[in-house]
């Protein structure tokens, strides 16, 4: 990953723009970086967004995590979300009423 982080009237020379990009690429690379969580693909978006803040906000209230913790509350109710470690209640209805049939 290579970015670029010069202004367009920099008072720098070109010798001291390449450190200066050196040094901003290092600092990026350095970084740790959240995975992102790529929603399922039966999944509506809004559904996911939805499902992922109301599950973050019980992580907040203290509820156990179903996956291994993350930093971030959001990005472990994400990944509950993703596995399907946290459903709907009427996915789990529906599921225990075609089960019953």
């Amino acid at each position: 990953m290579i970015v670029r982080c010069v202004a367009v009237s920099s008072p720098l020379s070109r010798g001291d723009r390449c450190r200066h990009d050196h040094l901003f690429v290092v600092s990026l690379l350095k970084r740790k970086v959240d995975p992102m969580v790529k929603r399922p693909a039966d999944m509506n978006a809004f559904e996911f967004a939805v499902m992922s803040g109301l599950r973050a906000a019980q992580l907040h209230r203290g509820c156990t995590p179903r996956v291994e913790p993350c930093e971030k509350m959001i990005v472990t109710a994400q990944q509950e979300v993703a596995t399907r470690k946290v459903l709907r209640v009427a996915t789990v209805i529906e599921t225990v009423l075609r089960f019953n049939e």
